[in-house]
């Protein structure tokens, strides 16, 4: 992959459909934006409380700590003793960020050298890409497939070509939403850590699975190389608050710690102390019934695409699908098409890597009821394109 076309590529698509979209706007249309998971959803109301209890302090409004307040420290650690069944210390294995974007960026200012390679799922999560890229990192790709052995499989037979120093997984992960079990999830941390390979695990959607249970955390099987970033985002409705913290090896989290102290001040500090709070047991069933309301959003978008002739992978977590178009679609210019004529803007495939263009992502971030007006813009598009071949 050649950096600076993938980058320009996609950067390119970002703005070309941010302009449709700011055109539609301004000329007072509504725009469906199933592009982005950015949740319709409130949070828990008693969020909202804490953080206007805490923003009333004077003494809240100064400068934050840089690795996060101790006390939610303290509570992402007890999180992870209730959840995962794993032990960190607070003081030493955990450092807040601001969200997990900028926690992968961390993570690689301290842990990665311009020119190693870094191994990398695919379909991929954008950001994923673009910051190992931006770090001037090679990427090596290897392919979620159908099970859990066919993509261990995959991921020893990319380690086999090429030697890789990092490598960034997410499981459940982002497109593709597959809830691998513990076994796997160890599996996969034995692989790349026994090769001295340092891993950032992005654990968004930990909680967020539909049969109830969370998925295992790669903590739980090895730390030592290991950082793995768990977000808030998306489990309780917070994305603007930009909490996440990244938990595991003492020497990697100290290194975080030190470089955040010489770039940001942390999150502002009433956020954290109200965010802290989502991470108690009084709350520990939010995350689920969140998931619900997405599972069944996922559900009624799942039947109207497959009435569409689309395929739709499986969906066993967080807050999207991931679909393959008809037969000899390009999906950016469909979604293109899409958003200008119809005002539904979703994520093409080639945002997601460069063999992905047959497939797009649906954020499942709109009732069901709006949902339901893709299936007409759907059947007019695809109708003209049958008509044109």
């Amino acid at each position: 992959m050649v950096i600076a076309d993938f980058l320009e590529r996609t950067a390119g698509v970002y703005k070309r459909f941010s302009q449709i979209k700011l055109e539609l706007v301004q000329a007072g249309r509504e725009v469906l934006d199933l592009s982005m998971i950015n949740t319709d959803l409130p949070p828990p109301r008693v969020l909202i409380d804490k953080l206007v209890e805490a923003s009333i302090r004077p003494n809240n409004h100064r400068y934050s700590a840089s690795r996060g307040i101790r006390k939610i420290r303290s509570d992402f650690a007890a999180k992870y003793r209730r959840d995962f069944q794993v032990d960190l210390d607070p003081d030493s294995e955990i450092c807040v960020a601001l969200g997990t974007k900028d926690g992968l960026n961390c993570f690689l200012a301290v842990a990665s050298q311009p020119g190693e390679s870094i191994l990398l799922a695919r379909p991929f999560y954008p950001m994923h890409c673009s910051t190992a890229l931006l770090h001037k990192l090679r990427p090596v790709f290897y392919d979620i497939g159908g099970s859990e052995a066919e993509t261990i499989a995959n991921i020893e037979r990319s380690l086999n070509s090429e030697k890789v120093s990092l490598a960034i997984t997410s499981f459940p992960g982002n497109p593709i939403s597959f809830q691998f079990s513990p076994k796997f999830v160890g599996e996969v941390a034995k692989i790349l850590t026994s090769r001295g390979i340092k891993v950032f695990n992005d654990f968004t959607y930990a909680s967020m699975t539909f049969n109830g249970a969370s998925t295992a955390s790669m903590l739980a099987y090895s730390r030592s190389g290991v950082i793995e970033s768990f977000s808030l985002s998306k489990s309780f409705s917070i994305a603007g608050w930009r909490i996440a913290a990244l938990l595991g090896d003492q020497e990697l989290a100290q290194k975080i710690a030190d470089y955040k102290s010489l770039v940001d001040y942390g999150n502002f500090t009433p956020l954290q102390v109200a965010a802290s709070y989502a991470l108690s047991p009084q709350l520990d069933k939010f995350p689920q019934e969140t998931s619900g309301i997405y599972k069944r959003r996922g559900d009624v978008l799942k039947e109207l695409l497959l009435r569409c002739g689309f395929e739709v992978s499986p969906f066993a977590a967080g807050c999207s699908l991931w679909a393959k178009f008809p037969t000899g679609i390009d999906s950016t210019a469909f979604a293109e098409r899409l958003l200008s004529e119809f005002e539904i803007h979703i994520s093409p495939g080639e945002l997601y890597g460069d063999s992905e263009r047959c497939y797009g992502r649906f954020a499942l971030v709109h009732s069901e009821q709006k949902l339901m007006r893709l299936e007409g813009a759907l059947q007019v598009l695809l109708t003209e394109h049958d008509r044109a071949v």
